[in-house]
């Protein structure tokens, strides 16, 4: 789930055949294994997509495409090529926070803004997210790599077929501060960072960056996190606080 064409069109049409695939797949297990509730969500699905007709179905495939799948993908742009054992090192390693503070644009993409934090915290609903993201930042330092500016969003959309050697900030990405360069992905499903693997890549600008060091500034994540917000359902289940499990 990378961004691989060589211009915006071509990662819409990726996208646009990525959503079909899922669309035959599911059509497919109706078959190999129906189910009462399998068939139920087609029909639905069916229907809504009927009832768009003819008018908003070019325009809800479009904002599907841009608003939800486009950036949920960008936040995955400018991985870093490093291995580590951590989970959630490995996590934030791969995505971005695009603007994890800002309404709007958790608003427009589903929260898909807010992806490195979603990917630490599967569990958080949308509106806790930004205290999420504010944990990361606390615990994760340079780990947590956010974008909340127009130029950043621009960087990581120009290098999207790029990665890193190294941890490092958008600016000092944008900036050309990078001792070790940045590495072109001929195919991204190459990186082994789990492994440690060499990594076949071509070199476009300086060499591969030194050992591995890990920053987290501490271990409170690997076991059970208590985020507490405000709870805005009266006898809701979600209670006072969230459990969230890494």
């Amino acid at each position: 789930m990378y961004l691989r064409a060589d211009s915006m069109a071509g990662d819409m049409w990726n996208l646009l055949g990525m959503v079909l695939t899922y669309i035959a797949w599911d059509v497919a297990r109706l078959f190999k294994r129906p189910s009462w509730h399998e068939w139920l969500g087609m029909v639905i699905r069916l229907a809504l997509l009927w009832a768009l007709l003819p008018l908003a179905l070019l325009p809800a495939i479009v904002s599907l495409l841009l608003c939800g799948n486009y950036l949920g993908l960008l936040s995955h742009a400018l991985p870093v090529g490093r291995g580590t054992t951590d989970p959630v090192l490995r996590q934030l390693r791969t995505t971005w926070d695009l603007y994890p503070g800002s309404f709007v644009a958790s608003l427009v993409t589903g929260g898909l803004n807010a992806h490195a934090t979603h990917h630490v915290y599967p569990t958080l609903p949308r509106g806790a997210q930004p205290m999420g993201t504010r944990i990361l930042r606390d615990e994760a330092g340079m780990e947590h790599r956010c974008v909340d500016t127009l130029s950043g969003l621009w960087t990581l959309f120009r290098l999207r077929r790029f990665c890193t050697a190294e941890v490092a900030t958008i600016g000092s990405i944008s900036a050309g501060r990078l001792p070790s360069g940045l590495l072109l992905l001929h195919d991204i499903r190459n990186i082994e960072t789990d492994f440690g693997a060499e990594l076949p890549r071509e070199q476009v600008m300086r060499g591969h960056g030194g050992p591995d060091i890990d920053r987290r500034v501490d271990d409170r994540r690997r076991g059970q996190v208590t985020i507490s917000f405000p709870d805005r359902r009266r006898g809701g289940r979600r209670g006072a606080s969230a459990a969230v499990l890494v």
